[in-house]
């Protein structure tokens, strides 16, 4: 779950593709400090009092996917697919939500999104390792 986190600065990248983001940089700062210091439950409240958007979706998600909420993970993440399918915060988030779910099927191709939307060898490499294990678990 760690890796999340990380990949939640990734999230910043999402406001210059969006046209008139409403989700103010320091709400979202505020956000990821607050779930990177675990405090999952208080980043909910502050997005959930932000204007809608892409970021504060994708934000809600991690924030969910932390405290164990797949049912509201999943909605927030898929939020963002529906607007941009090519988030890839929002991909690796849903891999490892349909991991944690033991939903086999759906994490290996949330995970095969991620290969094909990442430049990046080490994410590569680490969706490759995911894949490999998930189709061994799958049998």
């Amino acid at each position: 779950m760690k890796r999340v986190a990380r990949v939640f600065l990734a999230v910043f990248a999402i406001s210059s593709a969006v046209p008139g983001n409403c989700l103010s940089v320091q709400d979202l700062y505020s956000a990821m400090n607050l779930i990177n210091e675990g405090k999952y439950s208080e980043a909910v409240a502050l997005l959930e009092s932000s204007p809608d958007s892409p970021e504060r979706d994708l934000s809600l998600g991690i924030a969910f996917l932390h405290l164990g909420r797949y049912g509201d993970a999943e909605k927030w993440l898929n939020r963002v697919i529906e607007v941009l399918p090519g988030s890839l915060p929002a991909r690796y988030s849903l891999a490892m939500l349909y991991e944690n779910r033991k939903d086999f099927k759906k994490a290996i191709k949330q995970w095969d999104k991620v290969l094909s939307l990442t430049d990046s060898d080490a994410l590569r490499d680490l969706a490759l390792k995911h894949i490999k294990t998930l189709e061994r678990m799958k049998e």
